[in-house]
This record gives C-alpha cells, sequence and structure tokens, in this order.
C-alpha cells in the first residue's frame, strides 16, 4: 500500500520539526550550567556609599547648592521683574535713599555687569 505524496511530504516535515525540537533541546540541555555560572553583569547597580565617584558627586552637590538657589532666583526675579526694578530705580526724585533702594541699585548694576566698575 502506498501512501499519498502529500502525506509522505507532511510526515517528512514533522520529522524535521520533530528533530529541531531535540536539536534545541540538547542545546538548552547543554547551556544550563554555564548559565549559572556566567559572570556578573557589568551594569549592575552597586550601592552608592561604596562609590568614590557617587560620594565625589554629592560633595561638589552640596557645595554648590546654594549659589545655584540664588542663581536660579536671580534669573527669575531678572526676567520677571526687571520693569519694576527699573521704575523704583529711577524714582528717586526728592527722596531719601533707603538701604533697600540701595540693594536695588546693586542688584540691577550685577545684571547690567556694572558691578566693579
Amino acid at each position: 500500500m502506498t501512501s499519498a505524496p502529500g502525506e509522505r511530504a507532511l510526515a517528512e516535515a514533522a520529522g524535521r520539526v520533530s528533530a529541531s525540537l531535540a536539536l534545541g533541546a540538547l542545546c538548552l540541555t547543554l547551556s544550563a550550567p554555564l548559565a549559572a555560572t556566567a559572570a556578573p553583569a557589568l551594569n549592575a547597580p552597586t550601592d552608592p556609599n561604596d562609590s568614590p565617584l557617587v560620594q565625589e558627586l554629592l560633595r561638589r552637590t552640596e557645595e554648590k547648592r546654594e549659589a545655584r538657589v540664588q542663581e536660579r532666583l536671580d534669573d527669575y526675579n531678572r526676567r520677571n521683574f526687571k520693569d519694576y526694578f527699573d521704575v523704583v530705580d529711577k524714582g528717586y526724585n526728592g527722596r531719601t535713599v533707603t538701604e533697600n533702594d540701595e540693594a536695588i541699585r546693586a542688584q540691577l548694576d550685577r545684571w547690567s555687569g556694572k558691578e566693579g566698575k
């Protein structure tokens, strides 16, 4: 009894698939011990307390924190309130200059780059 050509092709394909699966299972079996003994990852997270680089960066950040806060505040005031400070600065007609007026004048000089001239 002969089988149809389609059945033969189907049987051959099934044989190839089962051979591929057997080969895959063999590869997995052989590679499992290797995976268990693999070297640690290069990008593994580390404890920041153990890293001298992180400690140095934290130290420099803390040193400059107040200066950066003051820079942001000065920049905000310069962008948003320069018109106000200019009006206050020009309004000295006949009045006494207060300590606050002097501070405003000094700030305007810093913003315009006239400090130290």
